[in-house]
């Protein structure tokens, strides 16, 4: 009679170590797989909110959204304030819905991060009542101020950004090089072109390239779209040559990025 023979231990061995080799070649290009799959949704949220904002100018003859924080009684009596978060809504532009990047979805209730959302806050009096997003808008496209104490200001100028000859009107100049919305850590930022790139990490105060110079994907870029409505990943050093504000020198030498870029 025959005898079946079975798999020797070596054999066995063989075989396992081709599956472990196999695991190991595999598992960083489904990793990388994964990281563009989460950056090509990150642009589609930005290309859907700026399509929003470009559905709100058309919708307000040509006017960008005004800058407030007043929070404000929605028609079912739940607290609302008017940020542009509030103000894209009607125009398919639903934060909760696109206004979170995969790579920063947790939310931390207050200034967010390379890996987190900014917001929510439960206080009824604060502009981030229930809304937490990933992305920031440009403030140099801002409108006027529309609280009323602030009436006839241009958008953050109620915290010293007076360079009123940098505030973009629309339609714009190089649309498709001025940035609409962007990765970042806050809800807005007025970047200038001789700001630090900051930790690449976290953001702060700093209303400028602190806030959106952040490296959300890839570890060396961070997405952002432009008010021609198209959306790119940008790598960090070359933030500093798109045209923010009207007087933002796109010529300049883009500072040295920290130690931690690209790791």
């Amino acid at each position: 009679m025959s005898r079946r023979k079975g798999f020797t231990l070596v054999e066995l061995l063989v075989v396992i170590g081709i599956i472990a080799v196999l695991i190991s070649v595999l598992l960083p290009a489904l990793s990388r797989a994964q990281r563009q799959a989460r950056t090509v949704q990150c642009l589609s949220n930005l290309r859907q909110v700026t399509t929003a904002f470009q559905m709100y100018v058309n919708n307000n003859k040509g006017h960008s959204v005004g800058y407030s924080t007043a929070v404000r009684m929605a028609q079912n009596g739940t607290p609302q304030n008017g940020f542009w978060m509030h103000e894209m809504k009607p125009f398919n532009g639903d934060i909760s819905i696109i206004g979170i990047c995969p790579e920063a979805s947790e939310p931390s209730g207050g200034w967010g991060s390379v890996t987190q959302a900014w917001g929510p806050d439960n206080d009824t009096g604060s502009f981030l009542y229930h809304v937490t997003g990933s992305y920031a808008i440009n403030g140099w496209i801002y409108a006027d101020d529309v609280d009323p104490p602030y009436r006839g200001l241009r958008g953050g100028e109620r915290y010293g950004i007076t360079q009123r000859e940098a505030w973009i009107t629309l339609p714009a100049r190089e649309s498709s090089n001025v940035p609409a919305f962007v990765d970042s850590g806050w809800v807005d930022a007025w970047p200038f072109d001789n700001e630090p790139p900051g930790n690449l990490m976290s953001s702060n105060e700093n209303g400028g390239m602190a806030r959106v110079c952040l490296k959300r994907h890839n570890k060396r870029y961070t997405n952002v779209s432009f008010l021609d409505g198209h959306a790119e990943s940008v790598i960090l050093p070359n933030l500093w040559k798109l045209k923010w504000s009207k007087i933002f020198n796109t010529s300049v030498t883009p500072p040295r990025m920290p130690n931690n870029f690209g790791t």
